[in-house]
């Protein structure tokens, strides 16, 4: 388990470093708006250190297996998703419509609800600490990212009830 725990935990400091890189690449291609987009890239380089920092734990046995469920889908799922997203900022042919709700998808898929029950269940403190770091983040993040648009003129990306 604790194998697998450590390969699971790779793919998502793999996404962050993706995540960063694409916000990095979205700072290029729109220089008016470098500063959000390079803000974004920030936080998720810290993210990536965070994990690492977790992710030293794991390999120590210090993480409860608890955190990951059995099924790893959606950590498989958005690790294509930012692969994918990275393509197409490579292209460059993005709008910055385009680029907030890739962004928005990114964001929305790394606040995973199993990740959320973990959390409140497990007593690991050192461990949990460096998570807790992350989750605040993430949701602050789709919550910047909405604002953003909203800025643009692009509505706020919230669904209409």
């Amino acid at each position: 388990m604790k194998r697998v725990l450590s390969e699971k935990f790779g793919i998502c400091i793999a996404v962050e470093a993706i995540s960063a890189d694409i916000y990095r690449e979205l700072s290029s291609l729109f220089p008016e708006d470098s500063s959000f987009w390079g803000s974004l890239a920030e936080s998720e380089d810290k993210h990536f250190k965070i994990l690492l920092a977790a992710a030293g734990l794991i390999n120590g046995g210090g993480a409860p297996s608890e955190l990951v469920p059995d099924s790893l889908e959606e950590i498989d799922e958005t690790f294509l998703l930012v692969s994918r997203a990275k393509e197409k900022t490579k292209k460059g042919n993005l709008s910055s419509l385009e680029a907030c709700k890739m962004a928005l998808d990114i964001e929305s898929s790394t606040v995973e609800h199993h990740l959320q029950v973990a959390l409140s269940e497990i007593g690991d403190k050192q461990f949990l600490s460096h998570l807790r770091m992350i989750i605040p983040e993430e949701k602050f993040h789709i919550d910047q990212i909405r604002d953003f648009m909203e800025a643009k003129g692009f509505g706020s990306g919230r669904a209409k009830n």
